[in-house]
């Protein structure tokens, strides 16, 4: 999965704006040197790259029960989130295929297990494919989303990172949810990060390449929410006025409103 990342540039400037928080890890440093790498003219050219790039999508459902309620999701719903994912990169090279569907009724390990073995007996006994192959985990009660950025050490397919190596979102993160985020969008920006796209306002207004993508205005934190509900979309904000353009806030990997 590593060298793909570099085609995404088109992903980052979209049109809709739909993020709830996104918990995702700081990248890695090595992910960092590629990206400002790849600024300063010293790796391949999106000319590079074939025209089509078939990725093999598996969705794992982690239910409290088999009720829709309960965060058991339908073939329809998982077909139309696959739907909207390839609509999110339509501009890039990428199309996702849904490969398979496992439904569990189970919970995760909670994060503060300190027992890693614990961790890594959970995640792998669902991750399938290689490290070509994405794996999206939707969970009931699961807040927002979460994914994992591009390493050189998860690609090594008998590593712990392989077997961490996909995204986790809420299970009314998925088209047709009553939720505030049911578009179906915040699953777009957690595959971004695992294209290797990082937020918007990364590196802030100080940095030299900001997100390291050249059509990124800069922007110097997250929008903030309103109340706590979310429900954010500041037209107009610009938070590195010396700067030109304005904030992104239509972008995926901004933190927006759907």
């Amino acid at each position: 999965m590593l060298p793909i990342f570099f085609s995404l540039i088109t992903l980052a400037w979209a049109i809709i704006p739909r993020q709830l928080e996104c918990s995702s890890p700081h990248p890695r440093e090595e992910l960092l040197t590629l990206h400002s790498n790849l600024a300063d003219g010293q790796l391949l050219t999106r000319d590079a790259f074939p025209e089509s790039v078939v990725i093999k999508t598996y969705v794992h459902i982690f239910a409290e029960n088999t009720t829709y309620k309960g965060g058991w999701l339908s073939n329809t719903t998982i077909e139309k989130q696959i739907n909207v994912l390839n609509q999110g990169f339509n501009s890039t090279p990428f199309r996702f295929t849904l490969a398979g569907i496992s439904r569990n009724v189970t919970r995760l390990p909670p994060a503060t297990n300190p027992s890693m073995d614990a961790q890594m007996a959970f995640w792998f006994k669902y991750r399938q494919g290689n490290y070509r192959s994405l794996n999206l985990y939707y969970v009931s009660g699961f807040y927002g989303g979460q994914c994992t950025f591009p390493s050189m050490q998860a690609a090594l397919e008998s590593s712990a990172d392989f077997f961490l190596d996909g995204c986790t979102m809420g299970a009314d993160t998925t088209p047709g949810s009553s939720g505030l985020f049911g578009a179906g969008t915040t699953t777009i920006h957690e595959v971004g990060h695992w294209m290797g796209l990082l937020h918007t306002f990364h590196g802030g207004c100080s940095s030299e390449y900001g997100d390291f993508v050249a059509d990124t205005p800069f922007e110097s934190d997250a929008p903030s929410k309103d109340d706590h509900t979310f429900e954010v979309c500041p037209v107009g904000r610009d938070s590195c006025p010396g700067l030109p353009g304005l904030d992104p806030i239509h972008n995926y990997m901004d933190y927006t409103s759907e």
